[in-house]
């Protein structure tokens, strides 16, 4: 009874194994205006610097254009998965984590941006920090750049979805729907139609189809198709973005008291669907002697040719002469296989490497409309154009593995496509990283020192090229928002030191932290360090000089009240003419210790503009009493 269970699931398996829709892709201009439109770039977090574990909802994607001194947003999307494989997590973290993976298009990349140069002329709306992104061609040395940008302000999204999923309205009969193509799948998730949108926008598949052949305790002749494990059907899981729909369909297969769960997972771009395959292994004692997986074609694929390596005059798919005298070699790994099927309808490419199995590994083609007996076949049990691999042997044995590309293209392609297809399969672009930490203004120093209840910053340059200016931030201890309080006007480029300062009047006691922000002239900005200083209760009274004076409209007045024994002391602040009448009290209450100031409008108690001339002000404060004149104009 072991021994039959082994070989019975041994059949299962290599069943699963061929249930792998093929991938496909079609006409599109964009950055290459060649074939390498048509792939993904696939980047896991933990290859970008700098951005690796921050939030997902504060990534965007940009691409510039050099010509145009422009930048645009493209689509994209980041999946998340744990520490395997696996997308379908219960509850993502909503962080870009080192396993998850950003996906965009290489066909929306764009020129390389010169330095300092960023998306819009807002500065609010940009971080300082982006990662740049570079994809190469290593066929012909081209090249293509995005750039990923972190902010907490939210930026334009591209318009665009390239893909869209309809749910199922049977256990996996879900579709697909992508820029050129739709894939529908039947009940159990084997796929049974196949739209080519660049083409004629007929049904050309009938059915995807396995067929495995074994020998029963090592003499019992069993074969049997894809159908067996779509009754098995369990569940399909999706992920939809705007660039790839992410779909894994999951058997559960409950045979002679035993259980196995498999599962296929494959993912759909707006041109292809890419399958990396599943593995498994084959043992001598299984006796297999039959492996086949294809793509049986519909009545209307009528007229289509079918090209290959060994092919090029083209196979016409017709539904009569069976195997149209087709050369049906296949070449073991590492060269990459292919075949095309063009017409008016469109077109599909097929593109994959074939590990060592069997004794025998060849293309299975068959071409035949006659209507063989119930069960033979799956589908309408007729053969247009059915093309695929087929494996013979005695006892195969081994590790099987089935991975592919296929492409939906418009109608009427070349034979020569193939060929560049299997170059780009087997040399796929290449991806650098470098993150951009655009210093167009180099400091020197930056520093804060308490100066009498005032904060005095300091900063000196040692370069600068295209600097706008400085943005002076602050928050405290009580506060942890920063909060602009000042703009320095910068000096542009300059290949010499150059020294900047500013007074902040308006603190008291506790503890300041600042920061710059450099403006560059194209809105480019820059942080500094955040540096920090404490201001101390004074230790004696003082009166300071008002500011501005002379003033029109209004100016300052600054006062400080040492700390005492008495927690409060009585404050008095009063502005008189030269005739020592009283025009207007500024401060009448009780104080703690610490800095202050007070604004004076020129007016008076009725709220009066009062003429141009010298006043005074006088502050009493306990038993510190001190006079200062001041100037108004009109």
């Amino acid at each position: 009874m072991a021994s039959r269970i082994a070989i019975v699931f041994t059949f299962i398996l290599v069943l699963v194994l061929l249930i792998i829709p093929l991938v496909v892709v079609g006409n599109n201009a964009g950055r290459w205006n060649n074939p390498r439109d048509l792939d993904p770039v696939m980047v896991s977090g933990n290859n970008i610097p700098g951005l690796s574990g921050v939030p997902i909802n504060e990534l965007y994607v940009y691409t510039y254009n050099l010509s145009q001194n422009s930048w645009r947003p493209i689509p994209f999307q980041i999946d998340e998965k744990d520490n395997t494989s696996d997308f379908w997590l219960p509850n993502p973290n909503g962080i870009f984590d080192g396993n998850d993976e950003l996906v965009f298009m290489a066909k929306d990349m764009g020129d390389q941006a010169p330095d300092g140069s960023f998306w819009i002329d807002d500065p609010i709306s940009r971080d300082t920090v982006r990662a740049e992104i570079t994809v190469t061609d290593i066929e012909n040395g081209s090249q293509a750049w995005a750039y990923v940008y972190r902010t907490t302000n939210p930026l334009p999204l591209a318009p665009d979805s390239y893909v869209n999923y309809i749910a199922a309205d049977s256990a996996g009969a879900d579709t697909i729907v992508a820029r050129t193509y739709i894939e529908g799948h039947s009940y159990g998730g084997i796929p049974t139609d196949w739209v080519l949108l660049d083409g004629t926008g007929v049904d050309i598949l009938d059915r995807q189809k396995a067929w495995i052949g074994l020998l029963l305790y090592g003499w019992l002749d069993f074969q049997t198709n894809e159908g067996f494990i779509e009754s098995f059907f369990d569940t399909v899981m999706i992920k939809v973005g705007p660039v790839r729909v992410m779909r894994e369909v999951f058997w559960d297969i409950r045979l002679l008291g035993y259980e196995l769960l498999f599962s296929l997972p494959l993912q759909y771009y707006p041109y292809s669907i890419v399958s990396g395959g599943v593995s498994g292994s084959l043992n001598a004692s299984d006796h297999v002697y039959l492996i086949r997986q294809s793509f049986d074609l519909e009545p209307a694929a009528s007229g289509m040719n079918l090209y290959n390596p060994y092919n090029r005059n083209g196979i016409l798919i017709d539904g009569y002469g069976g195997n149209d005298g087709i050369d049906s070699t296949l070449v073991d790994f590492p060269t990459v296989n292919w075949w095309l099927i063009t017409g008016d309808q469109g077109s599909y490419a097929i593109v994959f490497r074939l590990s060592e199995l069997g004794d025998n590994r060849v293309l299975y083609y068959k071409d035949d409309s006659t209507l063989v007996d119930e069960g033979a076949d799956t589908g309408d049990r007729r053969s247009w154009g059915d093309t695929g691999i087929k494996i013979t042997g005695t006892d195969i044995s081994g590790d099987i593995s089935f991975s592919y590309n296929a492409y939906y293209l418009g109608p009427n392609k070349s034979d020569n496509l193939g060929d560049t297809l299997a170059t780009n399969f087997a040399n796929p672009l290449q991806i650098s990283y470098q993150t951009n930490n655009y210093v167009p203004v180099e400091l020197a120093f930056f520093k804060a020192m308490d100066s009498e209840g005032e904060v005095v910053l300091e900063w000196v340059t040692e370069t600068e090229t295209n600097n706008y200016g400085f943005e002076i931030q602050r928050k405290t201890q009580q506060n942890d928002n920063w909060h602009k309080i000042a703009s320095v006007k910068g000096v542009g480029t300059t290949t010499t030191p150059h020294k900047y300062s500013y007074t902040d009047h308006n603190v008291t006691i506790g503890i300041y932290y600042y920061r710059l922000k450099q403006i560059d002239f194209d809105g480019a900005f820059e942080f500094s360090n955040e540096i920090c200083v404490e201001i101390n209760p004074p230790t004696t009274f003082s009166l300071y000089q008002n500011y501005p004076n002379p003033f029109n409209p209004e100016t300052v007045i600054r006062y400080r009240i040492p700390k005492l024994e008495q927690v409060l002391v009585p404050v008095e602040l009063k502005i008189y003419n030269l005739l020592g009448s009283e025009v207007k009290t500024l401060v009448q209450k009780d104080q703690n210790a610490g800095y202050y100031s007070v604004v004076w409008d020129g007016k008076n108690s009725q709220g009066e503009a009062v003429s141009a001339g010298t006043y005074i002000y006088q502050i009493k404060a306990g038993n510190f009493s001190k006079t200062n004149k001041m100037l108004l104009l009109r």
